[in-house]
């Protein structure tokens, strides 16, 4: 049955108003859209004219806080939180009155002395540089030299891919569990033995000996008591370092406000470093920026150092150098950034876009 006219009449009314009012609200969302993605745009966008003094200056040149800190590798451990720890201790001491310049503090042990005081430190996972300059206010600072850091980052990896497998071994059934080799018993072995009375008789453990430790002791803990064994006597420095305190927190922050954090920090060469928590997924994309979202990281946060800054002649950007923990040729972190002995240089914008917290010896929140 057909509508008669004056209800066809209203009808048609109705719908001009529908499709009017989808018409404007679909707009309004579209512009609504826009805005907000230009004003997340604005958060990261650096204002030349806004910034404070990009005059360059090197903490790691001649008569810098970091001019005989030496580069770390942290291989394949999630320590990078510990290799910052230790490098800004290291600065600490040597504008402090230390010439010993030999001695360079151990990163993997600070990264350990958290685990001992925090229970945080995880096989997957990294930790805090606040903590790790804690451990190191409270047990003092170890030698790399003494525990032959760059050989013990390999030991540690192999180790801890171990415990993994053993771990994965652990919940397999017996009769499908596949036996440790001899070659995998004797590495146990080589970590656990002394500490832990593992294979004491000088015979390889069995699988259910090495399960009995792991269930007994957690292997981290394992692992920092047979690597810190050298940490004492002379190899042993206490540091009375200042504790590293949140010196900034990029939520809700412009990029100008970020970037011009920075180089407050870095006014003369003598400054103490700056730790920076950021986003690691910038190395595989240059242009990934974390926005308004400042938890977007997830699990690809890193942690390295603030210890230079230098305007480019040719784009006419401030930049930042960044002290790495990944040696001297900088890995991945030297793809898409110039790299220099260690450090790469990385432009404000980019720099303040994926920046999650910063830290400082000694100061407090901005």
């Amino acid at each position: 049955m057909g509508l008669r006219r004056p209800a066809a009449r209203a009808l048609g009314i109705a719908l001009a108003l529908a499709l009017g009012l989808s018409l404007f609200w679909g707009s309004a969302s579209e512009a609504a859209k826009k805005k907000a993605q230009e004003t997340s745009a604005e958060e990261t966008r650096i204002v030349g004219r806004e910034l404070h003094d990009c005059e360059e200056v090197r903490l790691d040149g001649p008569g810098g806080s970091m001019e005989h800190v030496a580069v770390r590798d942290q291989g394949e451990l999630p320590i990078c939180f510990g290799e910052t720890a230790a490098q800004l201790t290291d600065a600490w001491r040597f504008t402090h009155g230390d010439t010993d310049y030999d001695f360079q503090t151990s990163g993997l042990i600070a990264a350990l002395g958290t685990y001992h005081a925090e229970n945080e430190w995880e096989l997957d996972n990294g930790g805090y540089a606040p903590n790790a300059i804690a451990a190191i206010r409270r047990g003092g600072a170890c030698s790399r030299a003494v525990t032959l850091e760059s050989q013990d980052i390999l030991l540690a990896s192999e180790i801890v891919d171990l415990l993994k497998e053993v771990r994965y071994r652990r919940n397999e059934s017996p009769d499908q569990r596949t036996e440790l080799t001899e070659g995998e018993l004797g590495a146990l072995a080589r970590y656990v033995g002394k500490p832990y009375c593992l294979a004491s008789s000088g015979a390889l453990p069995g699988f259910e000996e090495v399960l009995r430790v792991l269930n007994d002791a957690d292997p981290l803990r394992m692992i920092s008591e047979v690597l810190a064994h050298p940490c004492q006597g002379t190899n042993l420095r206490k540091v009375s370092v200042p504790p590293l305190l949140t010196g900034l927190t990029a939520g809700g922050k412009s990029g100008t406000q970020i970037a011009n954090y920075y180089l407050d920090r870095i006014r003369s060469k003598t400054d103490m470093p700056v730790e920076i928590a950021f986003c690691q997924k910038v190395f595989d994309d240059p242009n990934f920026r974390l926005g308004r979202n400042k938890n977007a990281c997830d699990k690809d946060m890193h942690a390295l150092l603030l210890i230079g800054k230098r305007p480019n002649p040719l784009t006419g950007q401030c930049e930042f150098l960044l002290r790495n923990s990944w040696g001297v040729e900088c890995g991945a972190s030297g793809i898409f950034f110039d790299c220099e002995n260690g450090s790469i240089w990385m432009d404000a914008e980019t720099l303040s876009g994926v920046t999650i917290e910063a830290y400082e010896l000694g100061k407090g929140r901005r």
